[in-house]
């Protein structure tokens, strides 16, 4: 049953984002805790409904970044990379490193670099190995896969194993890995997946989606609070302070024409 909490101070909230969706809920009705119903007029917030909208909006931001490299949109990549700049700067000191990363690409497309070398910076950032829709991967997973091949064919060289051999292994693996798929394919023979098993999570999605629906989490009643989430801000990008984030691009901007790269 989910009881009420006061807080010591009102904060009000924002209600832009959508409150339809994925009905998971990551704190359990445990961590709701009760108070004097004199003291609930304080609250003015819904931690449960403004925590789970913000689970929400965060899915969506990440699986459209999943989406866009799926499909090679490399546009769309640029486009997620701005909003994950803000979610990081608005981390502050947990994600500096990851805001200034994505500063730095922005000021390669829109100044430093050449037309030709934009363009190749924005769409040459995954690969597709099988010319389906949908099927993009990164490139740097395209080169963990490269890497790999050639491990297992030093590895098969056994006692012959040379300087000469690795380079001649290393020149034609591309070819010689497009000759085994092609060869695969046509004796119909079933290529193990690389990818680790995961146990079924159909009970524990089962469970979320039961105490979902029993605690109405997308519906919105003031006064719930967790205990370990109290006042939650439902917008990540609320405490952003936009005259400080301007100041911050600038003095990188400053620091690109001197030079210096901050990492």
């Amino acid at each position: 049953m989910v009881t009420q909490r006061s807080s010591p101070q009102t904060t009000n909230f924002s209600t832009q984002l959508p409150s339809t969706g994925d009905t998971s809920s990551k704190a359990s009705d445990e961590d709701i805790s009760d108070h004097d119903s004199s003291e609930l007029t304080k609250k003015t917030s819904d931690d449960v409904f403004n925590y789970n909208c913000a689970l929400l909006a965060d899915c969506f931001l990440f699986f459209n970044f999943l989406d866009a490299i799926k499909e090679g949109d490399g546009l769309r990549l640029m486009g997620q990379y701005k909003y994950f700049m803000l979610y990081c700067k608005a981390d502050d000191l947990h994600s500096t490193k990851y805001s200034l990363e994505c500063l730095y690409q922005f000021f390669l497309i829109s100044s430093l670099l050449s037309q030709r070398d934009r363009e190749r910076f924005i769409w040459n950032r995954s690969v597709n190995n099988h010319g389906k829709k949908g099927t993009n991967i990164p490139l740097d997973e395209a080169t963990e896969h490269s890497n790999n091949f050639v491990k297992q064919s030093i590895k098969n060289l056994g006692p012959n194993l040379s300087e000469a051999a690795i380079s001649r292994i290393c020149k034609a693996e591309s070819t010689t890995s497009l000759i085994l798929e092609n060869l695969d394919d046509s004796l119909k023979r079933h290529a193990k997946s690389g990818k680790h098993s995961d146990p079924s999570k159909d009970r524990d999605l089962q469970e979320l989606i039961k105490r979902a629906k029993e605690m109405n989490i997308f519906e919105e009643n003031v006064g719930r609070a967790y205990n370990h989430f109290c006042d939650f801000q439902r917008d990540r990008l609320e405490g952003l302070d936009a005259s400080k984030l301007h100041k911050w691009i600038n003095r990188h901007k400053r620091n690109v024409l001197k030079g210096i790269r901050a990492r």
